[in-house]
């Protein structure tokens, strides 16, 4: 049994570079209404009666527009505008989402607002009432203050009664209101006598007839009185983020040309700001707008880095190109963006800024050039961006999508995004030593643990931050980092895990909160040489047997611990089987089905992402991937043998799949999946064979293999030869014909990571244990410091989460340590501890 002591030994006085100020930051996407009901407070679900509706170029499927597509073919849920169906699964339908009535007739209108409205709701009562539902309720505390407006009409005159009630029928507040006239904005102010987060919000008439233009209901009471929900912008404050990215994110490029994010739709009055559908199946009002993120930048001290459309539309679920004006057009709106921001009040939208209440400029730091995007589509487009943007602007950090410079493209910070199993993030801690000290810099801008059985847990925290701490070692090639998503209003869930969760009254923070704001609060100006000593972890792997090759490979004799097996599991394709000799044929997609099909609107949705995936398949660029045959044999094992005979010739490329097993991925985005056996949803290691030659070694996962990683094999062309892998729990050995030509060990993780930064006399100290037992950590400085360090401690039970009814069952912990220039620091098991040592 090993004996559980490491060692870290800190030079203070070897200092590998500047630590990156703005290293930990915020990335906000409005995803899972984190916007409207979120971050932007509103209470009215649909105050503008716009829901329902369509986008103009999409094409519709499906009883009362179940499901929409764009022009590449992607389908989305729609759901009569009410979206995931399980979101709304206990209410009633109704013809205008989340409103209702009852003694009253109500229907949209074409007779709106303003031209950037596109319906208004017209009401005829008959002593009756219509009412609003809110997001899962509308949510009200007795003794506080909401601020209740809209903008209405009537031509014979109204008389309202307006009210917050329970679902009882119990009044909470009420006030009374007369419409006459044409459109006019009327005011109230409710002050309910008791708390109820489930009321509605009801409007009354005897009798009478009037349009609704636009509504909304707010708290008075908000984060600095600038309009935004108090306790979720104290949760940010929390984290002690440098910067925070905006407005993000997939919703940026949009799922068709109508649906992009555009600058210039919001800002102004809300009521003035057309609404539009989000990627994540809602329509978002955006009362969260440019300003609003501005301001909530300088109100949490962070630097804004602007995200803006680059002329293409989500390429993910395939890309519409903006050309010409268009793309004209789309760079005028980030011209247009940077000058609402930073431009004198003398400037067109530099005079906006100061009439919306901000004379004084914001400041611009960043600016990311698209979102995601890529390849021959991307690559012109962030070339014509970036240089007349870098004119105008010249002290502004532009960030790329990809490694544009591999193109020969000016590039200043690269974003590269990772969502991966929290083994991932600590088998990969060291991954950021050998990148080039003199290229572009890199921003880790979204990250997550989305794999595995459980996530939102201590243990997706501890391997992350093991992650972070790999960067933090780097911070002269990693400058940027920031979780993703942000915020998940728990009643409207489209991608899990996220870093914040709230409902309509109560918010926490999963455990990777709790880490971040630890590492963000112990955040030095000098990062310090820090060594590590400590044993290591191969988590190993139990799964299938198998082979990948091309139509027409031939393979024979397979066996499994000594034992003939035959073809269990079909990952892609198919094989034909003649007196003992199989050959690869091309027959589907493997053992896959859909998930989300549960309901009509669902099985529709599920129906048309199959079709599409089935039919981007076929694509010429897809044809390698369309042709690959992978095989599974026997049953699944941990260690043991596994040979097979395979007909080689001069060409023949094949890779003997090992440890075949299902990568769990129950999160990430909720959208139909596929799930079961295929290709895309099985990891393995590899044993590539190319000819004569072969390669079984484990590179890093963002360095191809080159030409070097592979070896001349004793493979006799034109004949059947035996290969023969034996399997270990940490390493495999490769045979040819009986001679061992090549191992490979196993991806492992290092039980203790630490960094060390510095702040003139301080020294900050981030350690990590990620071992079932404690372990005696031996730290060992190379100065006298102060013989007492306080400092913060996350630690728990791995698979612990928190939750609203226990918000803190995983926080961080004050700490005292007694200290010295050489000490023995008991690291709890599964724990982050940071100390901040003061140097005499």
């Amino acid at each position: 049994m090993r004996e559980n002591i490491s060692k870290i030994a800190v030079a203070t006085e070897e200092k590998r570079c500047d630590a990156a100020h703005d290293f930990y930051g915020l990335f906000f996407e409005d995803i899972n209404r984190a916007g409207d009901s979120g971050l932007y407070p509103e209470m009215l679900r649909n105050r503008s009666f716009e829901d329902s509706i369509p986008p103009h170029d999409v094409e519709m499927f499906g009883e009362d527009n179940a499901v929409l597509m764009n022009k590449g073919g992607w389908p989305d849920v729609f759901n009569h505008g009410e979206g995931i169906p399980r979101w709304t699964k206990d209410l009633p339908y109704t013809p205008v989402p989340a409103w209702y009535a009852d003694g009253a007739k109500m229907e949209l209108s074409d007779k709106t607002l303003n031209d950037k409205r596109e319906a208004a709701l017209a009401v005829t009562f008959e002593d009756g009432r219509i009412y609003n539902v809110g997001y899962n309720g509308v949510p009200v505390e007795g003794g506080k203050e909401y601020a209740f407006y809209c903008f209405a009409a009537s031509d014979d005159g109204i008389s309202l009664t307006l009210s917050l009630e329970s679902k009882s029928g119990k009044v909470l507040a009420s006030e009374t209101l007369e419409v006459k006239g044409e459109y006019q904005k009327y005011d109230l102010t409710f002050k309910p006598t008791e708390s109820d987060f489930d009321a509605i919000f009801v409007i009354k008439a005897k009798e009478g007839s009037m349009l609704l233009g636009f509504t909304s209901l707010m708290p008075t009471e908000t984060y600095k009185g600038h309009g935004l929900r108090k306790d979720l912008c104290e949760m940010l404050k929390g984290l002690h983020a440098k910067f925070m990215r905006f407005p993000g994110g997939c919703i940026v490029e949009g799922l068709s040309k109508s649906t992009v994010m555009r600058f210039s739709r919001t800002i102004g009055p809300v009521w003035e700001r057309p609404s539009h559908l989000l990627m994540w199946h809602y329509r978002a009002t955006n009362g969260l707008g440019y300003h609003e993120y501005l301001q909530l930048c300088e109100d949490l001290e962070v630097a804004p880095l602007y995200v803006c459309n680059v002329g293409l539309t989500c390429q993910a679920r395939v890309a519409e190109l903006f050309e010409g004006d268009e793309l004209d057009e789309m760079l005028e709106e980030a011209f247009g963006a940077l000058e609402y921001a930073m431009g004198d009040v003398t400037t067109k939208y530099g005079k906006m800024r100061a009439e919306n209440g901000h004379p004084e400029p914001f400041k611009i730091k960043y600016v990311e050039i698209g979102n995601e995007n890529f390849g021959p589509d991307y690559f012109p487009r962030y070339k014509k961006f970036y240089d007349a943007l870098k004119e105008k602007y010249p002290d502004i950090i532009y960030i790329s999508n990809t490694h544009t410079e591999w193109e020969g493209l000016p590039t200043e910070v690269v974003d590269e995004h990772y969502y991966d199993t929290p083994n991932f993030f600590s088998e990969h801690a060291d991954m950021f030593d050998c990148r080039p000290k003199d290229g572009p810099k890199i921003f880790l801008g979204e990250y997550a643990t989305i794999g595995g059985e459980h996530v939102f847990n201590l243990n997706c925290a501890l391997h992350e931050s093991a992650w972070l701490l790999g960067a933090e070692r780097n911070q002269d090639v990693v400058t940027l980092t920031s979780f993703a998503p942000l915020f998940q209003n728990v009643s409207f869930t489209s991608w899990a895990p996220n870093l914040i969760l709230f409902d309509n009254h109560r918010v926490h923070g999963i455990p990777t909160y709790h880490a971040l704001s630890i590492l963000g609060k112990y955040h030095g100006t000098e990062v310090v040489k820090t060594e590590v000593e400590t044993g290591d972890y191969c988590l190993g792997f139990t799964g299938l047997c198998g082979i990948q090759g091309d139509n027409g490979l031939k393979f024979k004799n397979v066996k499994v611990n000594g034992k003939p097996v035959g073809v269990t599991k079909r990952m892609q394709n198919d094989v034909a089987e003649e007196n003992g000799v199989y050959t690869m044929i091309p027959g589907g997609e493997g053992e896959v089905s859909m998930t989300n099909n549960d309901g009509p609107i669902n099985s529709l949705w599920g129906e048309k992402m199959r079709t599409f995936q089935l039919e981007r398949n076929q694509l010429p660029e897809a044809k390698k991937r369309r042709e690959l045959v992978s095989i599974g044999f026997g049953e699944e094992i941990r260690e043991g043998t596994y040979e097979i005979d395979v007909f080689c010739e001069e060409n023949t490329q094949f890779a003997l799949s090992l440890w075949n097993h299902l990568f769990i991925e129950p999160y990430g985005i909720e959208e139909p999946k596929l799930k079961g056996w295929s290709l895309r949803s099985v990891r393995n290691q590899l044993w590539r064979i190319d000819g004569a030659t072969g390669a079984a070694i484990q590179r890093p996962f963002w360095i191809d293999k080159i030409p070097e990683d592979f070896i001349e094999l004793p493979i006799k062309l034109g004949e059947y030869n035996t290969f023969k892998v034996e399997l270990k729990a940490n390493k495999f050995f490769c045979y040819v014909n009986g001679q061992l030509v090549q191992e490979q060990e196993l991806p492992t993780y290092r039980l203790v990571h630490a960094s060390a930064d510095t702040d003139g006399n301080d020294i900050y100290l981030k350690m990590i244990n990620l071992s079932d037992e404690e372990e005696v950590v031996q730290i060992e400085l190379d100065t006298d410091v102060e013989s007492v360090a306080e400092g913060d401690l996350l630690t728990g039970d791995p698979l612990a989460q928190n939750s609203m009814d226990t918000p803190n069952a995983v926080c961080a912990k004050p700490v005292r340590v007694e200290v010295a220039k050489q000490f023995a620091y008991r690291a709890p098991a599964h724990s982050l501890t940071a100390l901040k040592l003061v140097r005499k």
